[in-house]
């Protein structure tokens, strides 16, 4: 069994490029490994970040450039 908790931190570029070279960081007296985890997610309905547009709640679609009435794709 895995005694721990996972985090994630929102660094600088230059914050992260020193991290990912380390193999462990110290968080208070705990040794956490490192991994890039990278995965921006954007719904093609209401142009939000964090969800697809099949978990999308808004009624309408956005598209982010103009504010029209339809989807990215």
């Amino acid at each position: 069994m895995r005694n721990g908790c996972d985090l994630i931190l929102e660094v600088s570029p230059e914050v992260r490029k020193k991290v990912m070279v380390q193999e462990y960081v110290y968080i208070g007296w705990k040794r956490c490994a490192v991994t890039d985890h990278l995965q921006i997610v954007q719904c093609y309905k209401c142009s939000v970040f964090g969800h697809t547009d099949k978990q999308c709640r808004y009624a309408s679609a956005r598209y982010p450039s103009c504010s029209g009435n339809h989807c990215l794709k």
